[in-house]
């Protein structure tokens, strides 16, 4: 501190780094204080650098403590932005620091800076390392922020996502598993954009598959109204006739939870249009098991099925259809297609009374759907 102020001042500064590496955190800023109490502002600028150079992650964020601790938050500041200078592995270990400490708001800056700076592969090692560090609220962060930001090619960086484990897949499922349903939404969006269609197919399913209805039906009304691909009507229609009928229950009761009531329509008309019998009675089926006792949804679904079938299968399916529902005990939803066909064809009466006496034992009988489990889908293998 002598030689402040003559040519040794340089050399002196210099020595700060031996000093910095061996000093508890509140000895570095006890010196701190001192060097500018007696005007020493080279030496004490030089002190940040240094400290964020020379010390590990933990004693960095130990260090700004300390300076925040005794309100000289403005050290702390140069110490903050110091230690992102470091290289890729340091700045991770900073996060995790942060995280530690209790610094949540901090680390998502830390975050936040490296998506603005750094190129994709080391945008992509960070989700990883976050990731398997099980550091998922960060690790998450990451990606969504990379993906908003349009500097940073998303076909590349999920490229580098997929060269090391665990994969791109498993860190949007982590993302989708944990977000918002305005979070999953906006993932699936940039996927789709982003030219990641498999990507957002797994958000999609997943989110359908594993959450509950109210929030599937958030995710789906998002989506639906930021003009995703996904929830175009000729697309719902496609997904439904290539799926099997059980598989869309979760879909048309997040659906009818989102009051996308056409969207429904475009679903079931789906559903419907192979006019497989057993597949029907399976939905139906599904739908009541998979509906929520205090906010049910499935009867809005449900009377769009009758009113597509009334519509558009022959008046002898339709008979069918009221026999197996009742022999697959559901026989609420019979009377309800009973009704709705009678009245729209005075002779449905008189053909469904001879479907009902044709065969005691068939195929679609109580019977055969006792054979299966309770859940139904399974109930058909093969």
């Amino acid at each position: 501190v002598w030689a402040a102020g003559t040519d040794a001042e340089p050399a002196t500064v210099t020595a700060l780094g031996p000093a910095v590496g061996r000093r508890s955190a509140h000895e570095l800023v006890e010196l701190s204080i001192a060097l500018r109490a007696a005007g020493r502002h080279r030496h004490a600028d030089a002190l940040p650098a240094e400290v964020a150079e020379r010390r590990e992650a933990r004693d960095v964020v130990n260090v700004i403590e300390c300076f925040t601790d005794r309100g000289l938050a403005s050290e702390g500041d140069r110490v903050f932005a110091a230690a992102q200078e470091r290289t890729v592995p340091h700045v991770l270990a900073l996060v995790r620091g942060l995280v530690q400490g209790r610094h949540s708001d901090a680390a998502a800056r830390v975050v936040d800076r490296a998506v603005a700076q750094w190129p994709a592969a080391d945008i992509a090692h960070m989700i990883t390392d976050l990731y398997v560090t099980d550091h998922l609220h960060q690790s998450a962060q990451a990606l969504m922020s990379a993906m908003r930001n349009s500097a940073v090619p998303t076909q590349l960086l999920f490229h580098y996502l997929d060269e090391v484990s665990p994969g791109a897949e498993a860190v949007v499922q982590m993302v989708a598993a944990t977000g918002s349903p305005e979070r999953t939404a906006h993932l699936l969006t940039c996927l789709e954009n982003g030219g990641q269609a498999h990507l957002a197919e797994v958000v999609f399913q997943q989110t359908l598959a594993q959450k509950p209805t109210g929030h599937a039906g958030l995710f789906l009304d998002v989506l639906a109204c930021s003009g995703a691909a996904v929830m175009r009507e000729a697309d719902l229609y496609e997904r439904a006739s290539a799926a099997s009928g059980p598989d869309m229950a979760p879909l048309l009761l997040a659906l009818a939870a989102a009051g996308r009531n056409t969207a429904v329509g475009a679903v079931v008309l789906g559903c419907t249009a192979s006019h497989d019998m057993s597949d029907l009675v399976l939905l139906v089926r599904q739908l009541h098991n998979l509906d929520h006792p205090l906010k049910p949804r499935a009867a809005d679904v449900l009377h769009q099925i009758v009113v597509a079938v009334v519509q558009n299968w022959p008046m002898e399916e339709q008979a069918t259809l009221v026999v197996a529902l009742a022999q697959a005990g559901l026989t609420h939803d019979s009377g309800l297609l009973t009704t709705r066909a009678a009245a729209s064809r005075p002779k449905f009466r008189s053909l469904l009374k001879s479907e009902q006496t044709k065969h005691a034992q068939k195929v679609l009988s109580r019977t055969f759907w006792r054979k299966g489990s309770h859940d139904g889908p399974t109930a058909l293998s093969g």
